[in-house]
């Protein structure tokens, strides 16, 4: 309603609240209807409310995204900060302005730079452990603990008579800014073998690291008549890497050793990483292995590559066929333990430096073997814990020994060599033409002996050669004598005529025990160059044998009784 003074709007029907006039029940008060007034009002819309749950969720986004960006600076900005940097000259270069005068009207600013060197300052420190030399291991610590060191970027070396020579089998382990190398030691080999002060030189562009660590080598004690005497004997081959030792002694005579192509001795690991995982439970000699046409080796015509796909064999029986050679069986215990890439892991964290599998494994129609490579120190350093049952454990090693005792034999070996009561060996084919290779736990009656040769350019005389050296090398090891004579057998001295009392009902004295038999192969009567007869240890007698010859090229034996 309207007050009738000031004719505005009023609630009040008893005074108006902007004049003050007091309304008289005479006085007419001007009403208008609500829906007049509704009518004539202004309606404002009603402002439509965002979703509150996609409100939170977007600033929840924006929250982990500006996170997410914070970390990445802070993680790799100072990397590809520095990168940029010195990409661009900026870290490498200092200019300064020179003002020079030409004239006295004319003044000009001059812009020099001049070159500085960064340091290389990303190593902190760096040490060298010899305590179980040749081993050797160098332990470092990096000043940025975001730095992943790769074996790409490492020059790793020793200085040797003022040059450098190389090392390129090692094992790299890094554990935050701290990396460890181990290797053997080059000094080992018999042309530095007195040689105690070395330096070690490890280089990286990219990490900007040139160190050169001097070391002095631990004094070891050598017999120099037979390092000289080895050196000779080794020397006077062409193409051939050899490692030999006494076992149980520290320090190996090793020549001109160098990673080849050689399944032949990666065979002995072969074994070992197998007889450890049945050691562990993690396999069982009955186990069944799967045939697997994809794992066998190509133009191989004998053994398991001759099986179905999808047959089976004991782990056990395949472990027989690679002591006989039989490279898709060698594929097959590959699989078995994990794959090339896991083998390759375990022979690093066993410090067999030069050993890998590089593919699978194939061989040819010469019996050469290519998908692995090793050196004859690493072998040597295997078959050093076999000799001394410290491979895998006591008994593993037994059961071991007594398969190995069945390996196909060579012509590398001499068969007229005297004293060696005993020996496990694995060798190459005679045929193979690329690869000739020896190793052996000789066993004598003086000590036990290891030999490790291999020849990576064969020739048609490399096979009696390595026999020859064999030869030499073991009579020299037994007897000390450096010339292979050719002595003729003592005859037993003729006996006396005895008259031995016996009395009645009394025993005739009984004869001498024999002694016991310890020699492998028996005699050859039929002198067609093979044993007729194979030492059984189970039985303890000698077993006639009969020997056939594969398509390898091998001779093998079975028994015929």
């Amino acid at each position: 309603m309207k007050c009738p003074n000031c004719e505005r709007e009023v609630r009040s029907k008893k005074q108006c609240a902007f004049c003050g006039h007091q309304f008289d029940e005479s006085e007419p008060v001007k009403t208008e209807s609500i829906d007049s007034y509704i009518e004539e009002s202004e309606v404002i819309p009603k402002t439509k409310r965002k979703n509150n749950v996609l409100r939170i969720l977007w600033s929840v986004i924006k929250l982990v995204l500006t996170i997410f960006i914070i970390f990445l600076l802070i993680a790799f900005g100072p990397k590809y900060a520095t990168k940029l940097w010195e990409q661009y000259g900026f870290g490498n270069k200092q200019s300064s302005q020179v003002e020079t005068t030409e004239s006295v009207a004319e003044e000009t600013t001059v812009e020099t730079t001049e070159e500085t060197t960064v340091a290389p300052t990303a190593m902190l420190n760096a040490s060298v452990d010899t305590s179980a030399y040749p081993l050797t291991k160098i332990v470092m610590e990096l000043a940025n603990d975001s730095t992943t060191v790769d074996r790409n970027q490492l020059e790793l070396g020793v200085v040797s008579n003022d040059t450098e020579k190389p090392i390129e089998n090692y094992s790299l382990l890094q554990e935050g800014n701290k990396f460890t190398i181990s290797f053997n030691n080059p000094a080992i080999e018999s042309v530095a073998a007195n040689e105690r002060e070395q330096t070690l030189y490890l280089r990286s562009e990219e990490l900007l690291i040139d160190e050169k660590i001097p070391v002095t080598l631990p004094e070891v004690m050598v017999d120099k008549e037979r390092f000289d005497f080895l050196n000779e004997v080794i020397g006077s081959q062409e193409n051939i890497s050899a490692a030999i030792t006494k076992v149980g002694e520290k320090t190996p005579f090793v020549h001109a050793d160098k990673s080849a192509e050689n399944s032949y001795l990666f065979s002995w690991f072969i074994l070992n990483r197998v007889m450890e995982a049945v050691d562990k439970g993690e396999l069982k000699l009955d186990d069944s292995v799967t045939i697997l046409n994809a794992l066998k080796a190509k133009d191989e015509t004998t053994g398991v590559a001759l099986m179905e796909e999808n047959e089976t064999l004991t782990v056990e029986e395949m472990i027989k066929a690679v002591i006989q050679q039989d490279v898709t069986a060698m594929n097959h215990l590959i699989q078995e333990t994990g794959g090339p890439n896991a083998f390759n892991v375990w022979l690093s964290e066993n410090q067999y430096f030069a050993t890998k599998v590089t593919n699978l494994l194939n061989t040819d129609e010469n019996g050469h073997v290519s998908g692995v490579v090793t050196n004859t120190q690493d072998v040597l350093s295997l078959l050093n814990l076999f000799a001394e049952n410290k491979l895998v454990s006591e008994t593993a090693d037994a059961q071991l020994k007594e398969w190995i005792l069945q390996t196909p034999v060579t012509e590398k070996y001499p068969a007229d060599i005297e004293g060696v009561t005993r020996r496990y060996e694995i060798a190459s084919t005679d045929t193979d033409n690329n690869v000739q290779s020896y190793s052996a736990i000789v066993e004598t009656e003086e000590g036990n002996y290891i030999i490790v040769a291999s020849v990576d350019k064969v020739s048609e005389t490399t096979v009696k050669e390595i026999s020859s050296v064999i030869n030499r090398i073991v009579q020299f090891l037994r007897t000390g004598n450096k010339e292979i004579t050719d002595s003729e057998p003592t005859p037993a001295p003729e006996s006396e005529e005895t008259t031995v009392a016996v009395q009645e009902n009394q025993e005739a004295p009984a004869a001498p025990a024999a002694e016991p038999v310890q020699s492998r192969y028996g005699a050859d009567n039929d002198g067609d160059g093979f044993a007729d007869s194979i030492w059984d240890e189970a039985g303890g007698y000698y077993r006639p044998v009969r020997w056939t010859q594969g398509a390898d090229g091998l001779y093998y034996y079975e028994f015929t009784e």
